[in-house]
């Protein structure tokens, strides 16, 4: 499908291609079993990659909103998740912190542990910005996981190489060396 093109268009980092097939798929969603609410958060990301944030954050608010409306949970941690990964390029750990929360417990809920994992991730990176090392440490250890028991090995390794610039950080060079091996 055209929406499923826009996905991989997006991770190939052809925005202009995705943008195009994510037009193209709205006024057909009726016809699809695409939600609402999937579709302004593949838009969010499309405009967060696009490094347009104002609109960035109004479609993943939509998102969001449509999520808990639908219902539909993953959706709206997913949403969540993004807005606060943007409120972090922002500078503004806080909200961001506080938007990632979010996100995790509706995964805690929902028991994803794929949701769970980037949520971790995203707090850990927040921790990292802000120089919180031991908190990052936790927030990857435990991303690494709901990884590791999701069997996401790309996600594990983005987890493990985490864990060893965070510990390059701290100065902590031989655990920096261990998790950057495992990684790879």
């Amino acid at each position: 499908s055209r929406f499923a093109l826009a996905k991989s268009g997006m991770a190939l980092n052809r925005l202009d291609t995705a943008r195009i097939l994510l037009d193209q798929t709205y006024p057909h969603l009726l016809n699809t079993n695409i939600s609402e609410a999937e579709w302004w958060l593949r838009s969010g990301r499309w405009w967060m990659k696009s490094e347009q944030l104002d609109s960035a954050r109004i479609q993943l608010e939509q998102a969001q909103q449509l999520g808990n409306s639908e219902p539909n949970p993953r959706i709206e941690g997913f949403s969540l998740r993004f807005l606060g990964v943007l409120a972090d390029y922002e500078g503004e750990q806080e909200q961001a912190i506080r938007l990632l929360l979010q996100g995790l417990n509706i995964f805690e809920t929902i028991e994803d542990p794929e949701g769970m994992g980037m949520c971790h991730i995203s707090l850990g990176k927040v921790n990292e910005s802000l120089k919180k090392y031991d908190p990052a440490v936790e927030a990857y250890q435990q991303a690494l996981a709901h990884f590791s028991a999701a069997d996401l090995m790309d996600w594990q390794a983005i987890a493990l190489n985490n864990l060893g610039s965070v510990h390059l950080q701290m100065q902590a060079w031989e655990e920096a060396q261990e998790y950057v091996e495992q990684a790879l």
